[in-house]
């Protein structure tokens, strides 16, 4: 049994009744025992749609961050340029009902979008078993990079960590420019050339 030293009860209290749910050869997440929950933040609705067709395949709650102001884009790079906070709409979590998280959100400037950063710092404590998912530019690398500002933030390390790379959507000629990678709406029809991905998520978050 895990325990971990940061909110080591919410851990135990997860872990039993996952040991309850082998015992009785059932679901993690069928009615009764915790489930996943899906959180995500999206600016142009690229991450929403990935986190809908994730839901539906999972049958799982989902949680949409907000913030108080309506973003402009220009303030992404105030963000990243002067480190600032973003601040969160409110929303609800209940308790000791989710032992497996699944967050999803762009990637701005080589980290996780500031939103979303909010979100898990002053969540950090609730969150034992995570995975990330994000569609962002893609740029070789960044994938470690990321699970290690997760690991920093939360103080355990994610169970994985997903990159849908939007430059292989694009013409060679437009991959790797800001504008064209950032402008992008992602259809359901591109959603299906990461088919392999999504279902390799869902698998894992199924078994864990």
């Amino acid at each position: 049994m895990e325990f971990d030293l940061i909110d080591g009860s919410m851990c135990i209290c997860y872990n039993l009744q996952k040991m309850l749910c082998s015992l009785l050869g059932i679901g993690v997440w069928r009615e009764g025992f915790m489930k996943p929950l899906i959180i995500y933040y999206s600016h142009t609705g690229n991450n929403e749609k990935l986190a809908l067709k994730i839901k539906d395949r999972l049958g799982c709650e989902i949680l949409k961050i907000d913030e108080k102001k309506k973003r402009k884009t220009i303030s992404i790079l105030l963000d990243f340029i002067f480190n600032r906070n973003s601040k969160l709409s409110g929303y609800q979590i209940a308790d000791h009902e989710h032992d497996v998280f699944i967050l999803i959100a762009p990637i701005w400037g080589g980290r996780i979008a500031s939103p979303m950063r909010a979100f898990i710092e002053k969540e950090s404590c609730r969150i034992c078993k995570y995975f990330f998912i994000s569609l962002c530019n893609g740029v070789a690398g960044q994938k470690d990079k990321i699970a290690a500002e997760l690991s920093s933030i939360i103080q355990r390390e994610p169970i994985g960590v997903t990159e849908l790379w939007i430059n292989r959507l694009l013409p060679e000629d437009q991959q790797d420019k800001v504008k064209h990678t950032f402008n992008y709406k992602v259809s359901d029809n591109d959603l299906k050339r990461f088919e392999a991905d999504i279902e390799k998520l869902v698998g894992e978050v199924s078994k864990t």
